[in-house]
């Protein structure tokens, strides 16, 4: 008899829509939202942009929230000493000038396609997974979406993935 309930081996994933934020993750490997926005258990984070989940699902390293967003947090990390101060000191700096100029976000740092791949936990689906309908409304994900991440690499667009 089963007295205790298995752990979950599966890598769930948050499909986020991204049409600011994909950019970003682009080019500082990052996810920023509002401060105190919920977001259930995951291990990954997928974008959607353009119709498509894109192909790079990132794996979250770390997750801060809050964090200031101003230039004197900029020159705190900086002078830390730490390279993931420096990492941090960085997206910040690079996501003002892309207009994210609030005071406060909150940050999830990802791995990046040249991170380790698979061994970092990073996943590259084997292509973009189009919505099929559009015009007003058809976004396939208007907040967030919860996935797992197997289904992500099994589908081949995102109606195999409204069929779970």
């Amino acid at each position: 008899m089963l007295t205790s309930r298995p752990e979950a081996a599966e890598s769930i994933a948050v499909v986020v829509p991204a049409r600011l934020a994909w950019p970003l993750y682009q080019l500082y490997g990052a996810y920023v939202c509002q401060p105190g926005r919920y977001f259930r258990q995951v291990s990954h984070i997928a974008f959607y942009a353009d119709g498509a989940v894109k192909c790079e699902v990132p794996k979250v390293l770390a997750r801060i929230d809050p964090i200031d967003w101003t230039p004197e947090e900029i020159g705190r990390r900086r002078q830390s000493g730490n390279d993931e101060d420096r990492r941090i000191a960085e997206i910040i700096k690079g996501a003002r000038r892309l207009g994210w100029e609030g005071d406060e976000y909150q940050l999830f740092l990802l791995t990046r396609p040249d991170s380790g791949g698979r061994s970092a936990g990073h996943v590259t689906l084997r292509t973009e997974l189009r919505r099929q309908g559009s015009g007003r409304g058809s976004a396939w994900v208007q907040r967030q979406r919860y996935v797992a991440v197997a289904a992500l690499e099994a589908a081949r667009a995102l109606g195999d993935l409204d069929q779970l």
